[in-house]
């Protein structure tokens, strides 16, 4: 057994590769099929009749840029990078470790208070909420599905070189990485199912709500047309993109046509 703890970040990994023990895993949502749908939307575009599906998209795309959600994640998830290399445990998903070394199974549960929105303050209040995030190495091999669980957390995360954001999040959040851990936000991407609230000073908005980030880019699922499957709609220079099984459009919401 392994403990790391500092003020801010609980760490718990048990290791279980060597003896007879067996390790009781943490359940964690499988969304392999959410990724999925992002590279292969099955709902169809409704391009005669796609003002509804533009204003459900854009309602939904303000809430994850105007909370930074994406950017809370994605500052978690650099500390479970350093905590997994720390541990010697692989940082990318579904990769058999060395032949040297034991096929190790583990969990980590990241426990944070979150600092706040007082840029001046450098000591977590537990007034402030909490949030954890979990992962599991399975016979050595990290897994790509991971969950956070925040409860009334008022963070602050970098952004760019720009300010620091003060986001607000409760509620639950499975996590799928398509790629390694990120050792820094640009690097970030991964597909999440949201279900609780986000925020900021201004405002909060309660979503339930499949999205994807490839930092800095946003993406998120909404129903196709006759709300059958699902399709995929970002931010261009053009206005919205909209993906489904029939294609891919841009669309303006100014006039609510597609090309």
């Amino acid at each position: 057994m392994i403990h790391r703890r500092t003020a801010l970040v609980s760490l718990l990994a048990l290791l279980g590769g060597c003896g007879p023990e067996s390790l009781t895993f943490p359940s964690l949502p499988s969304l392999a099929t959410t990724a999925d749908h992002f590279e292969h939307p099955t709902g169809t575009v409704p391009v005669e009749q796609v003002s509804d599906r533009l204003a459900e998209g854009e309602d939904r795309l303000l809430a994850l840029e105007g909370s930074r959600v994406g950017d809370l994640v994605a500052d978690g998830l650099e500390v479970l990078r350093r905590r997994l290399e720390a541990n010697e445990l692989g940082v990318a998903p579904d990769t058999a470790p060395p032949e040297d070394k034991a096929p190790v199974d583990a969990y980590l549960r990241i426990h944070r208070v979150c600092q706040g929105w007082d840029d001046a303050s450098v000591s977590p209040d537990p007034a402030n909420g909490t949030s954890e995030l979990v992962a599991v190495v399975r016979h050595g091999r990290l897994e790509r599905a991971m969950a956070m669980t925040a409860s009334a957390c008022k963070a602050r995360v970098p952004v760019g070189d720009g300010p620091i954001a003060h986001v607000y999040l409760d509620g639950k959040l499975g996590l799928y990485l398509d790629q390694s851990v990120p050792r820094t936000t640009g690097e970030t991407h991964f597909a999440g199912l949201l279900d609780g609230t986000i925020g900021n000073e201004a405002r909060r908005w309660p979503v339930s709500i499949a999205f994807r980030v490839i930092y800095p880019r946003l993406e998120v699922a909404i129903p196709g047309e006759g709300g059958e499957g699902e399709i995929v709609v970002t931010r261009n220079a053009d206005g919205l993109e909209l993906r489904g099984s029939n294609g891919t459009f841009t669309c303006s919401l100014e006039t609510a046509t597609c090309q």
